[in-house]
C-alpha cells in the first residue's frame, strides 16, 4: 500500500519515527509531508534515513528540485499516488485550517485534492483545554462530514505539559493497525455482502477443581490478523479473546 504521511507541529511528532518504520517493515511504500510547525520540531530528512521514499516541506509544492518525472504540481502528483493519507500528529492549528479548507502549504494543498474515493485518517493530539474548546470540537464535527474521512480518538495520560487528561496521540501500534486494515470508501461501497463477524482467539481455560486449571500456549495472533483482515473487507468484528491474548487485540478498538 501507498501511504502518505502527514506530520504536524505537535510535540508527539517525534513519534512519526516509529509509525514510519512500522510502515516500511510491514511493506508499505511512504512519502512524509511536513507542515512549517512539525519542522520547528524533527529533522525531516530523518524520514528517509528511515525508509521514506521522499520527503516534502510545508512550501516544496513548486519547489523544482522536489518534482518526480517531470511532473508540475506536485501535491496533485502525491494523491494519485497514495491509497492511504495519514495525518498524525494532527494539530488543533491545521485541524483548524483543513475545517476551513485553507490551501496554504503543501499538506493544505493536499489534503483539498484528495480524492473521496480513498480513504483520510486523523489522529489528533493536543492539550485537554483544547480538545474540549468548542472551536475544536466544532472543527471535528466539520471534517466528520467529509464521507471518506476517519477522525480518531486521542488516548489518555501525562501530556507534554505535565497534566494528566485527554489528548495524547493515540499509541502508534494503534496508528499503524487501524490504518493498515481501513478498506477504502469505494471498497466499502462494492462490499454487497457486508457481514458481522465473531471471532474467538486465545488460550481457552478449562477448570479442573477450585485451585488448578488447564489451558494452552495460544497467543491469540491468529485471531487478531483474521480481525485485520475482516476488518479490511468492511466486515463488523468482534472479538472474544482468552484471558492472556496479544495485547494488539487493543489496538483495533479504535478502528471505524
Amino acid at each position: 500500500m501507498n501511504i502518505l504521511l502527514g506530520v504536524t507541529g505537535s510535540i508527539s511528532c517525534y513519534k512519526t519515527f516509529d509509525l514510519l518504520r512500522l510502515y516500511i517493515k510491514g511493506g508499505h511504500q511512504v512519502k512524509v509531508i511536513t507542515t512549517k510547525g512539525a519542522e520547528q520540531f524533527i529533522k525531516s530528512d530523518l524520514y528517509r534515513y528511515l525508509g521514506a521514499k521522499s520527503i516534502y516541506g510545508h512550501l516544496d509544492d513548486f519547489n523544482l528540485k522536489k518534482l518526480e518525472d517531470n511532473k508540475t504540481v506536485t501535491h496533485i502528483e502525491l494523491v494519485k499516488w497514495a491509497d492511504h493519507f495519514v495525518i498524525a500528529p494532527l494539530s488543533a492549528n491545521t485541524l483548524a485550517r483543513l475545517s476551513y479548507g485553507i490551501a496554504e502549504d503543501m499538506l493544505g494543498c493536499t489534503f483539498l485534492a484528495y480524492p473521496k474515493n480513498k480513504s483520510i485518517s486523523l489522529f489528533p493530539a493536543m492539550n485537554t483545554n483544547m480538545l474540549v474548546n468548542p472551536i475544536v470540537k466544532k472543527n471535528i464535527q466539520s471534517l466528520k462530514q467529509l464521507s471518506n474521512v476517519t477522525i480518531y480518538p486521542t488516548s489518555s495520560g501525562k501530556l507534554a505539559c505535565g497534566d494528566d487528561g485527554e489528548g495524547k496521540l493515540l499509541e502508534i501500534e494503534a496508528i499503524y493497525n487501524c490504518t493498515t486494515s481501513t478498506p477504502s470508501p469505494i471498497h466499502l461501497e462494492q462490499v454487497a455482502d457486508r457481514k458481522k463477524v465473531l471471532i474467538t482467539t486465545g488460550a481457552t481455560i478449562a477448570p479442573l477443581d477450585q485451585v488448578r486449571y488447564m489451558t494452552n500456549p495460544s497467543s491469540g495472533k491468529t485471531g487478531f490478523h483474521l480481525a485485520k483482515a475482516a476488518l479490511r473487507g468492511g466486515h463488523e468484528v468482534e472479538v472474544i479473546a482468552g484471558l492472556y491474548s496479544t495485547t494488539e487485540l487493543e489496538s483495533l478498538t479504535s478502528h471505524p
